[in-house]
């Protein structure tokens, strides 16, 4: 076969894994069964499982602020915390919610609850962009730049 070109192998019948391929890794050709890429790409690096948005809600009504979670920012931004709190007055967003976090690292906040004064708050860190929620439901990303500093999309 290694007189053919591609173009002149014969199709492959119906795939069940237990094909090879040639790989290359750590600068040597290497063979690969199929199942073992297929298993690579849905459990190991290459994974993109799982990307339907999560939704947080939090309608505790006896606090005023708000202080956004770590674990509600998530490299692929896919969390929408809702908040319908109608005492609430601000969302506090502290140097706990960067810990462990990387650049581009990503969260949603939404008002669902009757509309107040919520604004963001910085509290250790620097917030970028407009800070105030304006109107009932309105949507603000908030996306990690990294030294405790922050990017407000919307």
């Amino acid at each position: 076969m290694v007189d053919k070109k591609i173009s002149e192998l014969s199709s492959n019948g119906t795939l069940d894994g237990t094909e090879s391929t040639v790989l290359v890794q750590s600068g040597s050709n290497v063979k690969a069964l199929l199942s073992a890429i297929r298993s690579y790409i849905v459990n190991g690096y290459a994974t993109v499982a799982n990307q339907r948005y999560q939704f947080l809600n939090d309608s505790t009504t006896t606090l005023t602020t708000y202080t956004v979670p770590a674990s509600a920012v998530t490299e692929n931004g896919r969390t929408i915390i809702e908040l319908s709190n109608n005492s609430l007055t601000s969302i506090t967003v502290n140097t706990s919610t960067g810990t462990g976090k990387s650049v581009g690292d990503s969260v949603n906040i939404s008002i669902t609850g009757t509309y107040a004064a919520q604004a963001l708050v910085a509290s250790g860190v620097s917030l970028q962009g407009d800070l105030t929620f304006s109107y009932q439901y309105e949507t603000k990303t908030l996306v990690y730049k990294g030294s405790n500093v922050w990017k407000v999309v919307g």
